[in-house]
């Protein structure tokens, strides 16, 4: 049984790519409506990307290969389909030039900088902020102004006046040397001239210091 059904999902795959299953069935079914469930599932992967791939570095890749391949598949599959049609001329022209103007688009995303696709997830980010990220901070927002990528972060139990800010600040500059430093995604955006701008306040929003991290930060 198991081996019949081998038989016809090869048959299957190899009529798809020859272009002998109807233009419509091909580019609506296997093109547009695959791609939509594609885009849906990269869609919730991509809200959590950024923290996912701190501790799996080759997740993107294992993600987007696929779907690279899969686009040059259904792409030859589709011209062929086209070009074996029998109907009007211009339903073969159009579905062609979907082909054509599908990879442009692609080749402009793929071609994106790391610190470009941030900018496109931070009003994700932000809707699930404000969060707690210890007992004692809170982090407010994240904003990009520029190259510049501001945390927002408050002591939610703590006024200014309580504060040792220099050995709160030494202490935060530490542990954020240490996340930054080994964080493979911040890395990269700093090596595009990113600098992360890590702003803490205290329980009444009265600045209390920042700390300014660009891409010779790991090398001090």
């Amino acid at each position: 049984m198991s081996e019949s059904i081998n038989k016809k999902e090869r048959h299957l795959i190899s009529k798809l790519f020859f272009g002998d299953i109807p233009l419509y069935q091909t580019y609506w079914g296997y093109g547009v409506l695959a791609k939509v469930i594609f885009l849906v599932i990269t869609y919730i992967i991509s809200i959590n990307i950024f923290i996912i791939e701190r501790h799996t570095p080759w997740l993107p890749a294992a993600f987007y290969f696929p779907m690279i391949a899969y686009d040059v598949f259904i792409s030859i599959a589709i011209f062929n389909s086209a070009v074996k049609y029998k109907g009007s001329v211009i339903w073969k022209f159009l579905a062609i030039l979907a082909i054509f103007f599908g990879w442009v688009g692609f080749i402009l995303d793929f071609s994106k900088s790391n610190l470009e696709e941030f900018k496109e997830q931070v009003p994700i980010l932000n809707q699930d902020l404000p969060t707690m990220i210890d007992n004692d901070t809170q982090l407010e927002s994240i904003k990009v102004m520029g190259k510049k990528i501001i945390y927002n972060y408050r002591l939610i139990d703590y006024f200014k006046k309580d504060i040792n800010i220099d050995l709160l600040r030494s202490k935060m500059n530490s542990t954020i040397k240490e996340r930054v430093c080994q964080d493979s995604l911040v890395r990269s955006l700093l090596s595009e001239g990113a600098i992360m701008d890590y702003t803490y306040k205290d329980k009444t929003d009265s600045f209390l210091f920042e700390i300014l991290v660009n891409s010779s930060y790991c090398h001090q």
